[in-house]
């Protein structure tokens, strides 16, 4: 015997799940198209990245101490680090602990302007520091290298800008700044 109550029930249950089918696939598909994104940023553990003003030496060591800090919580894991007071020795030396440093210039294939002679060009700085130094580095600290499996995150962003919303997604052209943000983010602290 079907009641008045139970078929009113039946189109929100089916609602639930849907909504739950939805999430699933989301997850699956985004977990799917980032995971290649994930294992290239664990490879990368050991590589940060700055943005310097010129190719001159102290700009490149101010770079160094900013990449030092990013490698140091990339490999721990430890968030702690970062504007940690312990690190400002290290910082100071993190020449020291590069194995291997290039240069991009960001204004690449754009002519030299007027002013250009009154200050550098800006480029990211790629520093590749030694594992090894990095380790010893860290149990100083009395840390760990994370080499464990690092977790997979999924995130669901919506924008909204005037009356316009959006979800980021992985190929919206409108999603653009905020999706290369979210993965900057991500491969910075690995």
């Amino acid at each position: 015997m079907v009641t008045r109550h139970t078929t009113r029930r039946q189109p929100h249950l089916m609602y639930l799940g849907v909504v739950r089918a939805i999430i699933r696939i989301s997850l699956t598909v985004m977990l799917t198209c980032w995971c290649g994104t994930m294992a290239t940023a664990a490879d990368d553990l050991y590589r940060a990245q700055a943005i310097v003003t010129g190719q001159g030496e102290p700009n490149r060591i101010v770079g160094f101490a900013s990449c030092l800090e990013d490698v140091l919580i990339k490999v721990s894991g430890a968030q702690k680090l970062a504007g940690d007071h312990r690190l400002a020795a290290y910082k100071s030396n993190a020449k020291d602990f590069v194995r291997a440093f290039s240069y991009h210039d960001q204004m690449s294939g754009t002519p030299t302007r007027d002013e250009q002679g009154t200050r550098d060009r800006p480029y990211d700085l790629t520093v590749d520091f030694n594992e090894t130094k990095i380790e010893d580095l860290l149990k100083a600290l009395h840390l760990k290298p994370w080499h464990s499996h690092r977790p997979v995150l999924a995130v669901f962003v919506e924008m909204q800008q005037g009356l316009k919303r959006y979800m980021v997604t992985a190929d919206a052209d409108q999603a653009a700044i905020q999706r290369e943000s979210l993965l900057a983010a991500g491969a910075r602290r690995g």
